[in-house]
């Protein structure tokens, strides 16, 4: 057993919360754990996915989340003598739930005092959170991001930015939205690339303001820097990135990547291997990286080997087979895997429109930021050699989404792509389900519905009350009146009667959530229906936004005449006929 480096297994926590939704929470502290433990330069920290090695000690334990704390047990076991090195339980309370993470990581770095020669854990340097609620809305708009979707990447923001209102100088989310705005702009809407670019730096700066010492940020930062071809800037960020943490995958993984197109495949590749033998069950984007750096190193077939390996873990990745199989003379191939990644672009960033002569390339070489002329030149020539057109030279290329036929108010699903048209202009959206949501009520305007009937979910067991007649009878007539009043308002240009109407609105779709009546007969709001109101207004808000991007005059339509709460209605100022 080696006395520079002790070897820990950290196994996933049990999860004792009876509600299945929890298991994010469990998943996502214990990842928080292995970082702050990483961040002992003598300690290598493996999860559960390396337990085929041999390993000097084993961390284990369970959680349990709850409405105002977390309970943690955990223990520390010496492999080969079964030995309990160290035991503990542990509350995290609503002033600072990192607390825990850093007392059972400084715990288990005590118990190991000889192995790694009395350093404590240097903890990154974090603005206190002020509540658990914050961490939680972090947590789940980590999980969101993972799913790697539009849609999941709008529900993400959403939490990050609820974050953000619960405590102001919570850096993590504010990194959050900066990894939100990043997916969104690198692929998921990539003609809002300008604004998604700026959003994700701007945020990416403000979380390293308040916490310089979170890895993550620092690579989001060089992303970013990297994009706008500030390659010096990004390389400083790399190195932040693992001076901070250098035994992270993840963060290994990462600057691997940058690291290939700054023209340091060889280190690349080190990096990304040694990410691998700390997570041997790693996601596929980490062979994605490892085939960027391949490719640097001119190694075509071992390219062609790993890039199939990926699963297409980045839309660009059959594109870079393509190269690689090209310059391995795989003719054949190259052009397989040239029309794989044609209809990758298709599907993700035109939504359905077939690409100019040249849309292909001009994308390919702006979403690889080569530092170097030429592995330039040595990409470019490698997308002629499979079979792609020249590109069009344009700097700042935006790839544009169908052209729509102007006839007619359109909101549909067409083969997976939302055709949406209103007032004589058009555009092609990706699936979102708040979508679903709209078209719903687009398709019965006026008709108030309420949000379990939206969600599909059971009315559970003492939540009757919710569904009272009376009850909805009276809530229906108020806000109708309300509307009404708005509309009225609206169209004589009384700002101040609006406002006032907009803020019952507001106040009573609130109210409702905790109390249910007109009357003054408390009908208290049960949890399924709690969380079915705040699922459904999540989706429609979230689905607005994105709407609003690409075609703002109907976004402006929808937010004045969609409302949300334990009631959702449209109820447009004038009657629109849709085809849907």
């Amino acid at each position: 057993m080696s006395h520079t480096a002790a070897t820990i297994l950290v196994r996933p926590f049990r999860s004792l919360s009876d509600e299945a939704e929890h298991a994010y929470f469990a998943r996502g502290f214990l990842e928080d754990l292995f970082t702050e433990l990483a961040r002992f330069k003598a300690l290598e920290v493996l999860t559960e996915n390396g337990s085929e090695r041999s390993v000097d000690y084993e961390l284990q334990g369970s959680i349990r989340p709850g409405a105002s704390c977390v309970r943690v047990n955990a223990q520390l076991l010496e492999v080969g003598t079964g030995r309990h090195l160290w035991a503990g339980r542990f509350d995290a309370a609503m002033d600072d739930p990192f607390d825990v993470q850093d007392e059972i990581a400084s715990s288990v770095a005590g118990s190991l005092a000889t192995h790694v020669d009395g350093m404590r854990l240097e903890r990154a340097r974090r603005m206190p959170v002020t509540s658990l609620a914050a961490y939680d809305l972090w947590l789940r708009g980590r999980a969101c991001l993972e799913r790697g979707s539009a849609e999941a990447d709008l529900e993400a923001r959403e939490l990050f930015e609820r974050a953000i209102e619960l405590d102001p100088q919570y850096s993590r989310g504010y990194a959050g939205l900066s990894l939100a705005y990043y997916n969104e702009w690198s692929c998921q809407s990539w003609h809002l690339w300008g604004e998604s670019k700026e959003a994700a730096f701007t945020y990416a700066e403000k979380a390293a303001e308040l916490d310089d010492g979170d890895p993550m940020v620092e690579i989001v930062l060089a992303r970013v820097c990297l994009y706008r071809r500030e390659f010096e800037r990004g390389r400083a960020h790399l190195q932040r990135a693992l001076t901070l943490n250098s035994n992270d995958p993840d963060v290994l993984a990462s600057v691997a990547m940058w690291d290939s197109y700054l023209g340091e495949s060889e280190e690349g590749i080190r990096l990304v291997e040694r990410a691998m033998e700390l997570n041997p069950r790693h996601g596929t984007w980490y062979h994605g990286v490892r085939a960027l750096c391949l490719l640097g190193l001119r190694r075509y077939d071992e390219v062609v080997e790993v890039a199939t390996l990926a699963n297409n873990a980045f839309v660009d990745i059959p594109a870079v087979r393509a190269v690689a199989c090209a310059y391995a003379g795989k003719d054949e191939e190259a052009h397989r895997s040239r029309e794989e990644f044609v209809s990758e672009l298709r599907t993700k960033i035109t939504f359905g429109r077939e690409p100019d002569p040249g849309e292909s390339t001009d994308w390919l070489m702006q979403v690889n930021p080569f530092a170097q002329v030429e592995d330039v030149e040595h990409f470019a020539e490698g997308l002629r050699r499979a079979g792609f057109a020249e590109a069009t030279g344009d700097d700042r290329m935006v790839m544009r989404p169908p052209e729509l036929p102007s006839g007619g108010e359109t909101f549909r699903r067409d083969e997976g792509v939302w055709v949406v048209s209103f007032r004589g202009s058009g555009a092609c959206l990706t699936e979102v389900k708040g979508f679903h949501d709209l078209s719903r009520l687009l398709a019965e305007p006026e008709r108030l519905v309420h949000c379990l009937e939206m969600s599909g979910a059971p009315v559970s067991e003492g939540e009757g009350d919710v569904l009272d007649p009376r009850a909805k009878r009276e809530i229906e007539q108020r806000l109708i009146e309300l509307n009404a009043e708005l509309d009225d308002a609206r169209g004589a240009g009384d700002d101040a009667r609006s406002e006032r109407a907009e803020e019952e609105l507001d106040r009573l779709t609130g109210e409702l959530a905790q109390a249910f009546g007109l009357g003054g007969r408390a009908r208290k709001l049960g949890g399924t229906a709690e969380r079915a109101r705040s699922a459904v207004t999540w989706r429609i808000r979230s689905a607005i936004k994105k709407i609003s991007a690409a075609h703002p005059r109907l976004g402006q339509h929808l937010k004045n005449s969609v409302r949300t709460g334990v009631f959702c209605v449209y109820s447009p100022e004038d009657a629109v006929t849709w085809e849907l």
